[in-house]
This record gives C-alpha cells, structure tokens and sequence, in this order.
C-alpha cells in the first residue's frame, strides 16, 4: 500500500517538510513508490495532495496497518462484503457513509455528491464527486477489491 522509502529520499521528505511547513509529494500507490522528476521527488499542489488523500483512504483496508493500530482509518468495504449477505440498499447507504465520514476528516474537503457504487462480484466500481472548500471539486472514480 505505502511506498517503500530509502534513507535519501526520507531525507529530502524531512528536509522539505521543514522548509515549507505541509508539502506532498506525489506518489505512484499501484507501484508503491514516490514519483521522480530528475532524481527528485515531484511535489504537488493542495488539490492534487487531496486527490491523493481520498485515493490512499479508498485503497487501505481498516486496521491493515500498525501505523493506524489505535485510530479507525480507512475503508471498511472488505468488511461489509466479506461472508455477509446485506440488501443492496442498506450496502450502498453505509458505504457512502464511510466513505463522507473518512474522507471528510481532511480539513480541505466540504463534502461529497454524485455518490454511485456498483457491486460486481467482489469488486466495487464506485464514482463520487469531492466538493472542496476553495470551491473547486473533482470527480473520483476507481475500483476497490474486496
């Protein structure tokens, strides 16, 4: 799921980060790697940092990770479909609700809208539309597997 970090690139995160107070930096979450541009790592802007955000809470599974032992991060999909045999609707109304109440923990998000998600199989196509607070918003679209 996270990148794999050697000690020049966690370096140039650290030294960054002091620089400038909040920096992303962009990251290939298929891959599992930082991008680069020249041998440095490519920073983005906010919007693009929020697009990253939502995509990392819609690919980690709850409680996958130590790092998130103690808090409830993530999307608990896998959960929901895994051995369970809910009606649709009640699936779809408490997926749009995870997903509101994780995704809007980001200080930069107002809300959701154009929420659509279609259960193939084990597989959740799902689209959603990211108002921002600056007024600006992006449609999300992908596939989580379950």
């Amino acid at each position: 799921m996270f990148p794999q970090i050697d000690l020049e690139t966690a370096e140039v995160l650290e030294q960054e980060k002091s620089k400038q107070g909040r920096v992303t930096f962009l990251v290939d979450f298929k891959k599992k790697i930082f991008l680069k541009e020249n041998g440095r790592l490519i920073k983005t802007d906010d919007n693009r940092s929020v697009r990253m955000f939502v995509e990392k809470i819609m690919l980690t599974k709850v409680h996958c990770c130590k790092a998130y032992k103690d808090i409830v991060y993530g999307f608990s999909f896998y959960d929901l479909i895994s051995g369970h045999r809910f009606p649709t609707g009640f699936l779809y109304a408490e997926l749009n609700r995870e997903i509101f109440e994780m995704i809007t923990i980001d200080e930069r998000i107002e809300s959701l809208s154009n929420f659509n998600a279609k259960l193939v199989g084990k597989e959740l196509h799902i689209s959603f539309t990211v108002n921002l607070k600056n007024h600006q918003k992006f449609i999300w679209e992908g596939e989580v597997y379950g």
